[in-house]
């Protein structure tokens, strides 16, 4: 199958999948494991193979196998186009697997009407969650009493969970309505062994945090939770086949004589580990006392010491949490405004220098970028307008071309983007779908003892006709019941964004941040920052021809058109209209001209041909046409700057 599936030999593959479908029965985790191995490839022909072997097939049931993989792999496209594949030949999701792309469908697509199964799902997670996130851990005041307190025997649950025959899924749900909410070193060690690698236990550590469940503060939970968010599976390997009683992790003498042991036995695997154990233990210890000196006052910490704190997380191999990033953040733009005369000035004359205030600000949230956190659009923002008001306009080019290739499809698959630049629907129709929610899914055991979400076909209940939605395809008219309550809407502090989502979309973070406005401001400090500075030689423009510069007072015009060219939504109409403003402003008396520019350079024909070669096309009108475009604006411009005619007249 895999064989004449990659050769695109499908009507093989067909062949073969109902032979072999007879003798071995394969499930559908088989089936679809197979499938997603090649949905990623976006080419026609296998697209078209792998639906019309999803179509002869009698497997259903893969909906939370394919959407998944595309999504998680940046093809949002794609997997919109299987999932009305899937919707139509009633394939539903049925965990939680799907709920990022959910999520991602409700927020930037809210035509597209989601399938009463699709909300039931959303709708049973999104429960589980808010239960776990509103129950609060006290320490039990009677140790008779722990029962009662969320406190069971270690032993006891580790059989638990460690038991064959219930999924893991149902031994979690079950212990969490008992009310557990802390696993002891045997359970946790019970739970881990039922996970393939240090991956699936980080998932299934995050699962069982969303349920109010916690881990215990011993050393063997402290390190086991260590090795499985950091990716170290053969580490967390040997820790879960190690022969070491959990409770004998926490004496330091015995770790210390049982390292010296394995060395001298030359057992290397189990030298390697308590070395391994060792090395989490001072990165937790330091990550402890970064911990620490981040709860001192914000607002005391200097520049300096935030880049210090930076230092000592990176130099403990860890990575920033969102909560810590949004703290020094905070810092960083503390005494930034969006306009410079605010606060450079300020500084400068306090005999501290604002360009290196701005550098190290910008370098900061630079190295705050690189760990896995969201960056809120605004904070960018800031930093452009400072930089172009400033007329900084190489430093401006660089951060606006980084900032565009962070969601490029050629950096990554996901980006992270903070919740505040994450769409919200419009507050009546939240309101609405208040009024009327779907019901969860009832949770039933199979003959396994699993325990399973049932969703029921909606060809055999009519779900369809009754809520009057088109098997889940767009429509511009979505009744409220057919959108997911507030709570699963709310978004956490971070959330990913496929990289293929395209940049011209109104919702699309990068469209917020080069919205028109900012696109007319980069055109006019182009014009206003350059006319006030002296034209440069035409041998240093040959030697910075890569840059912006070289377009002079167009460098703007240039900078908006690089970022036409990435992809980024640019409304030339915008360009052209700030174009003809500001080069009427520039002939208005008592303008700030640096002495070393003359007429010359303002002349209409030589302005329409440095402004179009910026731009990459003709922009402006001839010139004729120019002349009269800038007269039709005079008496607007000359109301607009009355005060700076007026005081230039005085003047002379």
């Amino acid at each position: 199958m895999y064989h004449s599936i990659e050769h695109a030999r499908f009507r093989e593959a067909a062949r073969w999948h109902f032979r072999l479908a007879r003798l071995f029965c394969t499930g559908t985790d088989v089936f679809g494991t197979l499938i997603s191995s090649f949905a990623c490839d976006s080419s026609p022909e296998m697209q078209n193979g792998l639906r019309s072997l999803y179509i002869v097939s009698s497997k259903r049931g893969l909906y939370d196998f394919i959407i998944p993989t595309l999504f998680s792999a940046g093809k949002s496209e794609l997997a919109r186009r299987w999932r009305r594949t899937l919707v139509l030949f009633n394939d539903f999701p049925t965990t939680a697997e799907s709920l990022p792309f959910l999520k991602f469908i409700f927020s930037f697509y809210p035509t597209i009407e989601l399938t009463k199964e699709e909300l039931s799902v959303a709708s049973f997670v999104s429960h589980n969650s808010r239960h776990g996130e509103d129950e609060t851990v006290e320490p039990p005041a009677n140790p008779q009493d722990d029962a009662s307190k969320g406190q069971f025997s270690d032993s006891v649950v580790a059989k638990w969970l460690a038991s064959s025959w219930a999924s893991v899924e149902f031994a979690i749900n079950f212990v969490h309505r008992l009310g557990l909410r802390k696993l002891g070193p045997r359970s946790l060690q019970s739970l881990a062994l039922r996970e393939k690698d240090a991956r699936a236990v980080a998932n299934r550590l995050a699962h069982i945090e969303r349920l109010g469940i916690g881990v215990g503060e011993t050393t063997y939970c402290r390190v086991l939770v260590f090795f499985a968010k950091h990716s170290k599976d053969h580490l967390l390997a040997s820790l879960l086949d190690c022969d070491v009683h959990p409770d004998e992790f926490d004496d330091v003498k015995l770790r210390h004589r049982l390292r010296s042991a394995s060395i001298e036995a030359e057992d290397i695997e189990r030298a390697r580990l308590w070395e391994g154990v060792e090395q989490a233990l001072m990165q937790l210890d330091s990550s402890r006392k970064v911990h620490a000196l981040q709860k001192l006052d914000l607002p005391l910490l200097s520049m300096s010491e935030v880049g210090r704190i930076l230092d000592q997380i990176e130099a403990a191999k860890l990575s920033v949490t969102q909560r810590q990033a949004t703290n020094l953040l905070s810092r960083v733009i503390d005494g930034i405004s969006q306009h410079p005369s605010e606060w450079y000035v300020l500084l400068e004359t306090s005999g501290k220098s604002a360009r290196s205030h701005l550098d190290n600000a910008i370098a900061v949230i630079r190295r705050i970028a690189l760990h896995d956190v969201a960056i809120p659009i605004n904070y960018w923002k800031l930093l452009l307008l400072n930089l172009g008001r400033l007329g900084f306009f190489d430093e401006l080019e660089h951060m606006c071309l980084e900032l565009v290739q962070r969601y490029s499809p050629a950096s990554k698959t996901m980006v992270l983007v903070h919740y505040e630049d994450w769409p919200r629907p419009p507050a009546a129709r939240m309101a609405a779908e208040e009024a009327k929610q779907p019901e969860p899914i009832p949770t039933e055991l199979d003959e396994t003892g699993h325990c399973n979400l049932k969703v029921s076909n909606a060809r055999e209940t009519g779900l369809n006709r009754e809520s009057g939605h088109k098997d889940g395809f767009e429509n511009s008219s979505v009744p409220a019941e057919a959108r997911p309550r507030t709570a699963w809407y709310r978004a956490s502090e971070k959330n990913h964004l496929p990289t293929d989502f395209p940049f011209t979309h109104r919702d699309h973070p990068l469209q917020k941040l080069f919205d028109p406005r900012l696109q007319q401001s980069i055109v006019r400090w182009g014009f206003d920052q350059t006319l006030r500075i002296p034209p440069k030689s035409p041998a240093l423009l040959r030697m910075n021809s890569a840059g912006i510069s070289r377009f002079d007072m167009a460098c703007g015009v240039r900078l908006l058109a690089l970022l036409r060219d990435q992809g980024v939504l640019i409304d030339s109409q915008i360009v052209l209209s700030t174009v003809l403003k500001r080069i009427g402003v520039s002939k208005v008396p008592g303008r700030m001209i640096h002495r070393a520019r003359d007429g010359n350079e303002l002349n209409l024909r030589l302005m329409k041909r440095l402004v179009d070669e910026a731009w990459g096309s003709e922009l402006l009108p001839n010139p004729i046409k120019l002349r009269d475009e800038i007269d039709r604006l005079k008496p607007e411009t000359e109301e607009r700057y009355c005060v700076t005619i007026a005081k230039h007249f005085e003047r002379i």
